[in-house]
Order: C-alpha cells, then sequence, then structure tokens
C-alpha cells in the first residue's frame, strides 16, 4: 500500500494490511477528545512531510473497538508506530511537544 499524503482513516477490517509493511504512524483518537483536535494538524503534516518513507493512518476508537481493545487503547490520543507490522513504539497522551517533525523522525528512527 502506497504512503498517502494525507492521514489514512483505518477500521478494524482495514487495519491489519494498512501496518503490514513499512514504517507506520498510527493515531488513535476520538471526535471529542481537545487533545486530539490539537493534534489533528501535526498528524496531517506528518502525512504531508512522508515523501513515501512513512505511512500514516488514524484510528476513530469510537468507530473501531476491536483493534482498540487489542492495543488496549486506554488514553487517546495515543500514537503507535509500527514497522512491518510489528509494533515498535507508543505514545500515549498529548504532549505539545509533539511537532510534525519530531513525530516524522521518531517513526523513521524507531
Amino acid at each position: 500500500m502506497k504512503a498517502s499524503r494525507r492521514p489514512v482513516n483505518l477500521t478494524d477490517a482495514t487495519f491489519d494490511r494498512f501496518v503490514s509493511s513499512g514504517k507506520i504512524l498510527v493515531e488513535f483518537w476520538a471526535p471529542w477528545c481537545n487533545h486530539c483536535k490539537r493534534l489533528e494538524q501535526v498528524i496531517d503534516r506528518v502525512a504531508g512531510m512522508s515523501d513515501g518513507r512513512i505511512k500514516v493512518g488514524k484510528v476513530n476508537i469510537d468507530l473501531c473497538p476491536k483493534i482498540t481493545e487489542r492495543y488496549q487503547i486506554g488514553t487517546v490520543p495515543t500514537i503507535l508506530i509500527f514497522r512491518d507490522g510489528e509494533l515498535m513504539d507508543e505514545l500515549d497522551g498529548y504532549d505539545s511537544g509533539m511537532s510534525p517533525k519530531f513525530l516524522f523522525r521518531f517513526t523513521v528512527e524507531v
């Protein structure tokens, strides 16, 4: 699956295929989460910076209970970093220091 210049909205049905190859950043979010709204532009910019080196996806926890439960997401936003299907790292909650450059580099270097 080719990297997109916009985050891909993932579902319980599409998640596994999306994270199966390459370096992937996935944000777990909810529409009622104020911190998620603050992070939205950052995640969009990370996707725009990707140049095919990473993929960026988003999971709405209210619409994707299976994948949310599988990864025991208890805080939103939560960012999971995958490499070729394997979970490599996790960032829980919102931090104003989460710049696009930081998240892009974090994903590439994990």
